[in-house]
């Protein structure tokens, strides 16, 4: 965790950020992708407003609801369906499966331990139609 607090510290004042916990919070849900760690870090902030100066848990919840759902978005049956098999057994799903390198390479999926252990990103686990139909 400390390496990703100093990971966004180098980059960003991390007196812009209404807490540590926040900035944990963010971390976790970035699943340990420094890509997407930014992503969440700008969307806060977008939907922060231009008057506010540092970036609020409220605002931030707001902009993570938005960003899982609009994650989710264009998730077809097939990958739902392979996303709550996911859920199930990580390990039976082929690793060459077509649908899992799709959702891979759009880290709806995303990769841990050298490939062995595979999760829904923390984003889309949030979102209201993974929480619909993965069980």
């Amino acid at each position: 965790m400390e390496r990703y607090v100093e990971f966004v510290e180098k980059r960003i004042s991390l007196d812009l950020f209404e807490s540590k916990e926040l900035i944990e919070e963010m971390i976790v849900l970035s699943g340990g992708s420094p890509r997407q760690l930014l992503q969440i870090i700008n969307q806060t902030r977008v939907y922060s407003g231009f008057d506010k100066t540092i970036l609020e848990k409220t605002t931030f919840d707001k902009a993570m609801r938005i960003l899982s759902n609009e994650m989710s978005l264009y998730l077809r049956k097939e990958q739902l369906e392979l996303l709550n098999e996911l859920k199930k057994d990580e390990e039976q799903i082929p690793f060459d499966d077509e649908i899992m390198q799709a959702l891979l390479e759009d880290l709806i999926i995303m990769e841990y331990n050298d490939g062995s252990n595979r999760q829904a990103n923390p984003l889309v686990a949030m979102s209201k139609i993974y929480k619909q139909y993965v069980k």
